[in-house]
């Protein structure tokens, strides 16, 4: 079994720097994300002047936790569709 090379990576979030380690075949999805993650950080920090960074961040964490809920239902739903038209597949049959 070959085993996967890990690396050091640093990861600036809003001006803030985070070590960390990962499998160098993640790299390329990680950077994405984060460039991700400033964007939508940016937006909220362009739009909500008034707040501050903890809000900015939390607006951010809120916006990506609700996104992996539909997500995550989306995924049950489409498991108890295929296990309805499997069901309704052998009752025809």
């Amino acid at each position: 079994m070959v085993e996967e090379e890990f690396i050091n990576f640093k990861a600036v979030i809003g001006g803030e720097s985070f070590p960390l380690k990962m499998k160098k075949s993640e790299e390329d999805a990680v950077r994405q994300l984060i460039d991700e993650i400033n964007n939508k950080l940016n937006h909220f920090q362009i739009n909500y002047k008034d707040r501050n960074k903890a809000d900015w961040l939390t607006m951010t964490l809120l916006t990506y936790a609700f996104d992996n809920l539909k997500l995550r239902k989306g995924a049950v739903t489409e498991k108890i569709m295929n296990h309805l038209n499997e069901l309704d597949q052998r009752s025809c049959a």
